[in-house]
């Protein structure tokens, strides 16, 4: 009985890593993109697409209520995996294909008087794609104009995205 509790307290120490203290299971995971797209309608889905490995790694996902969460790979074909916390992260098991995680984001995208706003913040790099018919965003409160640009790049950043509809 006290070697399996011993076990146990070492293999929580090897887990749970000291630095961020957050639930760590498998390799960060190498991601090739990620993209968040924004509809019209202030919907939100994201995409990350993560090269494959021979070891379990695990995707960070973005911040936000997590709906319809799937992975694939690169045929479409549905890949098993592990949801890390509370939709915080999931685990991807090993493949020898690039591995497509999508899902949905509810309640991040906030509407008030025409202005939508969306707190941001992811530590890799990500392409944010805004609505078509929009020319002008405000990313911490500069005006950026798209142009015809489809959206903004965004590498380790936390901003305040908005714009008007």
């Amino acid at each position: 009985m006290k070697i399996l509790g011993f076990l146990i307290i070492i293999l929580i120490i090897f887990v749970i890593p000291v630095a961020d203290a957050q639930l760590s299971i498998g390799a960060k995971a190498v991601q090739k993109s990620v993209e968040v797209i924004i509809n019209s309608d202030g919907e939100v889905h994201v995409k990350h697409v993560v090269i494959s490995s021979n070891l379990p790694s695990q995707v960070e996902l973005i911040e936000g209520t997590v709906s319809n969460l799937v992975v694939t790979n690169e045929q479409g074909e549905e890949r098993d995996l592990a949801v890390v916390g509370d939709n915080d992260a999931v685990l991807i098991f090993p493949s020898n294909q690039n591995s497509i995680v999508e899902y949905s984001l509810e309640d991040v995208l906030i509407l008030n008087d025409n202005l939508w706003s969306f707190e941001f913040s992811y530590p890799q790099f990500v392409s944010i794609i805004i609505p078509e018919e929009i020319d002008l965003v405000y990313v911490n409160n500069i005006p950026i104009q798209l142009g015809d640009k489809k959206g903004i790049g965004c590498h380790g950043c936390f901003m305040n995205l908005q714009y008007y509809s």
